[in-house]
Protein backbone atom coordinates (compact mmCIF):
# COMPACT_ATOMS: atom_id res chain seq x y z
CA UNK A 1 0.00 0.00 0.00
CA UNK A 2 2.91 2.33 0.92
CA UNK A 3 4.61 1.44 -2.85
CA UNK A 4 0.91 2.27 -4.24
CA UNK A 5 0.70 6.08 -2.32
CA UNK A 6 4.72 6.93 -3.62
CA UNK A 7 4.05 5.95 -7.32
CA UNK A 8 0.90 7.78 -7.36
CA UNK A 9 2.30 10.59 -5.88
CA UNK A 10 5.19 10.82 -7.97
CA UNK A 11 3.10 10.24 -11.03
CA UNK A 12 1.24 13.42 -10.17
CA UNK A 13 4.89 15.41 -9.56
CA UNK A 14 6.06 14.20 -12.83
CA UNK A 15 2.50 15.12 -14.46
CA UNK A 16 3.42 18.62 -14.29
CA UNK A 17 7.46 18.80 -14.60
CA UNK A 18 8.55 21.44 -17.08
CA UNK A 19 11.15 21.21 -19.46
CA UNK A 20 13.26 23.76 -20.29
CA UNK A 21 14.10 23.89 -24.47
CA UNK A 22 16.16 26.85 -24.24
CA UNK A 23 16.53 30.26 -22.63
CA UNK A 24 18.55 33.42 -24.12
CA UNK A 25 19.46 36.70 -21.58
CA UNK A 26 19.20 40.19 -23.32
CA UNK A 27 20.41 43.29 -21.40
CA UNK A 28 18.15 43.18 -18.56
CA UNK A 29 15.81 41.15 -20.10
CA UNK A 30 14.96 37.30 -20.59
CA UNK A 31 12.97 34.84 -22.72
CA UNK A 32 12.74 30.85 -22.40
CA UNK A 33 10.88 27.79 -23.89
CA UNK A 34 9.28 25.28 -21.47
CA UNK A 35 7.93 22.14 -22.74
CA UNK A 36 5.10 20.69 -20.22
CA UNK A 37 3.30 17.33 -21.25
CA UNK A 38 2.59 18.01 -25.08
CA UNK A 39 2.23 22.27 -24.53
CA UNK A 40 5.07 24.79 -25.16
CA UNK A 41 4.94 28.01 -23.54
CA UNK A 42 7.29 31.11 -24.04
CA UNK A 43 8.28 33.14 -20.65
CA UNK A 44 9.18 36.75 -20.76
CA UNK A 45 10.09 39.69 -19.14
CA UNK A 46 8.37 42.82 -21.34
CA UNK A 47 11.04 44.88 -22.84
CA UNK A 48 8.91 48.33 -22.56
CA UNK A 49 9.26 47.91 -18.59
CA UNK A 50 12.45 49.45 -17.61
CA UNK A 51 12.33 47.09 -14.45
CA UNK A 52 10.23 43.73 -14.88
CA UNK A 53 10.22 40.61 -12.02
CA UNK A 54 7.49 39.30 -13.53
CA UNK A 55 7.44 37.25 -16.21
CA UNK A 56 4.82 37.27 -19.12
CA UNK A 57 3.56 33.91 -21.08
CA UNK A 58 1.76 32.78 -23.93
CA UNK A 59 1.30 28.51 -24.77
CA UNK A 60 1.62 27.07 -28.51
CA UNK A 61 1.20 23.30 -29.50
CA UNK A 62 3.45 23.05 -31.77
CA UNK A 63 6.77 23.92 -31.80
CA UNK A 64 8.27 23.37 -35.10
CA UNK A 65 5.38 25.25 -36.48
CA UNK A 66 6.20 28.51 -34.25
CA UNK A 67 9.93 27.90 -35.24
CA UNK A 68 9.30 27.43 -38.88
CA UNK A 69 6.97 30.94 -39.00
CA UNK A 70 10.06 32.76 -37.16
CA UNK A 71 12.70 31.24 -39.36
CA UNK A 72 10.45 32.26 -42.65
CA UNK A 73 10.59 35.54 -41.31
CA UNK A 74 14.10 35.88 -41.05
CA UNK A 75 14.30 35.19 -44.77
CA UNK A 76 11.82 37.67 -45.98
CA UNK A 77 13.28 40.98 -47.36
CA UNK A 78 11.24 43.72 -46.20
CA UNK A 79 10.10 44.80 -42.69
CA UNK A 80 6.54 42.98 -41.79
CA UNK A 81 4.54 41.46 -39.36
CA UNK A 82 3.15 38.07 -39.24
CA UNK A 83 0.04 37.80 -36.73
CA UNK A 84 -0.75 34.08 -35.18
CA UNK A 85 -3.33 32.95 -32.76
CA UNK A 86 -2.32 30.32 -30.51
CA UNK A 87 -5.29 29.59 -28.66
CA UNK A 88 -8.59 31.11 -28.68
CA UNK A 89 -7.40 33.68 -26.56
CA UNK A 90 -4.21 34.41 -27.51
CA UNK A 91 -2.59 37.05 -29.98
CA UNK A 92 1.09 36.24 -30.95
CA UNK A 93 2.61 38.96 -32.96
CA UNK A 94 6.44 38.34 -34.74
CA UNK A 95 7.44 41.54 -35.96
CA UNK A 96 10.19 41.41 -38.29
CA UNK A 97 12.50 44.36 -38.69
CA UNK A 98 15.50 45.14 -40.78
CA UNK A 99 17.90 46.97 -38.49
CA UNK A 100 21.62 48.24 -39.97
CA UNK A 101 21.07 45.36 -42.61
CA UNK A 102 20.15 42.69 -39.88
CA UNK A 103 17.12 41.08 -39.46
CA UNK A 104 15.70 41.66 -35.85
CA UNK A 105 12.43 40.16 -34.16
CA UNK A 106 10.36 41.56 -31.54
CA UNK A 107 7.64 39.03 -30.26
CA UNK A 108 4.61 40.86 -29.07
CA UNK A 109 1.43 38.70 -27.57
CA UNK A 110 -1.81 39.64 -26.13
CA UNK A 111 -4.08 37.84 -23.88
CA UNK A 112 -7.63 39.07 -24.70
CA UNK A 113 -8.99 37.40 -21.55
CA UNK A 114 -7.05 38.72 -18.52
CA UNK A 115 -5.64 41.99 -21.21
CA UNK A 116 -2.11 40.92 -20.83
CA UNK A 117 0.33 43.10 -23.59
CA UNK A 118 3.53 42.43 -23.95
CA UNK A 119 6.97 42.67 -25.93
CA UNK A 120 10.12 40.49 -26.04
CA UNK A 121 13.30 42.92 -26.86
CA UNK A 122 14.77 42.68 -30.47
CA UNK A 123 15.97 39.14 -31.20
CA UNK A 124 18.54 38.21 -33.91
CA UNK A 125 18.31 34.64 -35.60
CA UNK A 126 21.69 33.59 -33.81
CA UNK A 127 19.40 34.11 -30.27
CA UNK A 128 16.30 32.34 -31.48
CA UNK A 129 18.59 29.16 -32.68
CA UNK A 130 19.86 29.34 -28.92
CA UNK A 131 16.61 29.49 -27.88
CA UNK A 132 14.71 27.05 -29.37
CA UNK A 133 17.83 24.75 -28.86
CA UNK A 134 17.94 21.22 -29.74
CA UNK A 135 14.37 20.68 -29.75
CA UNK A 136 14.34 21.69 -33.87
CA UNK A 137 16.38 19.58 -36.09
CA UNK A 138 19.12 20.99 -38.09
Amino acid sequence: MKYILLLSILALNFSGFSQEIGSIKDGEHIIKIHKTNNQFSCFYSDASLSVSTDLKSFQFPNIEQVYNIIMDGFENENNHKTYVLTNKDTIVKFEFNRINGEVQLKIKHNNLLNNTIGSTSALSKTQIHELFGSSIPN
